[in-house]
């Protein structure tokens, strides 16, 4: 890297984050209406957890998501009118959005801000990027094969499962007088059904 940039990567890092910390501040991400805003700031929290910055991320994401549900992306866009285009867009925002919060909270053993009954955002649909047109009035269908979204469904789907699964946790940072116990079998069915749903819709067709 040095050879090609002439720095190390270390100083790249820390001067394209400065960077990009400084463009978000110029952006006024804190009080913005514009949803490339608040794409830029989850791609950023999700880079910058690799580097395992993990406190600022768990306290990010928070903040991020009080700016998401500021500009509604908790609702669906259909329950808005929007187009096809926007609705995708938040739908693949706001769920993008729901796995950093899994991981930043699994990092600091605790739990997900996101509870699945905030929110109604459908998954996006599995297809393609260039079958999203601005213009169209009409959603594109659904793929019954792979698609370019595929990999990330698969990750909403697995974060959905996780959620679940610490909602019936009987782990230390959960409340036994609040929250609801499942028994192992239970779990493990939980778990085998999300499989057998995650072969059907998607695995299956990386086989062909």
């Amino acid at each position: 890297m040095r050879n090609d940039l002439g720095q190390d990567k270390d100083q790249l890092l820390k001067q394209y984050r400065f960077g990009i910390e400084q463009a978000l501040a110029r952006a006024n991400f804190l009080n913005t209406n514009e949803i490339v805003t608040v794409q830029a700031l989850v791609i950023f929290l999700i880079c910058v957890r690799r580097l395992d910055d993990t406190r600022f991320v768990w306290s990010m994401t928070a903040l991020a998501l009080r700016i998401a549900q500021s500009l509604g992306l908790h609702r669906d866009g259909t329950k808005f009118g929007l187009s096809p285009f926007d609705t995708e867009m938040r739908r693949r925002l706001w769920w993008s959005l729901c796995v950093l919060d899994v991981r930043a909270a699994e990092d600091h053993a605790s739990e997900p801000s996101i509870i699945d009954h905030t929110f109604d955002t459908e998954l996006p649909l599995n297809i393609d990027d260039c079958e999203l047109d601005p213009e169209a009035t009409e959603a594109p269908v659904p793929k019954s094969e792979l698609s370019e979204m595929t990999f990330c469904l698969i990750r909403f789907e697995i974060c959905t499962l996780v959620k679940k699964l610490n909602l019936f946790s009987d782990s230390k940072i959960s409340c036994p007088k609040i929250r609801p116990q499942l028994a192992v079998e239970d779990k493990e069915r939980m778990i085998q059904e999300f499989a057998v749903r995650l072969e059907e819709n998607y695995l299956k067709y990386s086989q062909e």
